[in-house]
């Protein structure tokens, strides 16, 4: 469920202790933060090689997006509203879909 995938973001968060100073300090950045985001999503099973590197079937970027921010900013006081600035992207991976996320104050 949705619930569980968010959940699975806060464990993997409590993990790396990402959720730290230095991540208080990006996210209350005066001007607000950019979030650099990509997204490297499992190739269907049948696929025996990448034809191409990008996918453009479901699920969408932009829910993509709002899952991970979900994700990052669930039980916390401060809200994904601080971000304000995004770049990202989306691609099939065969072997290690992952997404990967910088959050960068703006000076």
């Amino acid at each position: 469920s949705y619930s569980d995938y968010l959940d699975a973001i806060q464990d993997e968060l409590a993990k790396d202790n990402a959720i730290n100073d230095d991540f208080y300090d990006v996210i209350n950045t005066e001007l607000g933060v950019k979030a650099e985001i990509m997204f490297y999503v499992q190739a269907p099973r049948s696929q025996k090689r990448l034809k191409k590197l990008t996918r453009t079937t479901a699920p969408d970027i932009d829910n993509l997006l709002k899952a991970a921010l979900d994700g990052i900013f669930r039980g916390l006081e401060v809200k994904d509203s601080r971000v304000v600035l995004v770049s990202m992207g989306k691609f099939q991976e065969m072997e290690n879909p992952r997404t990967e996320i910088v959050l960068r104050g703006i000076e």
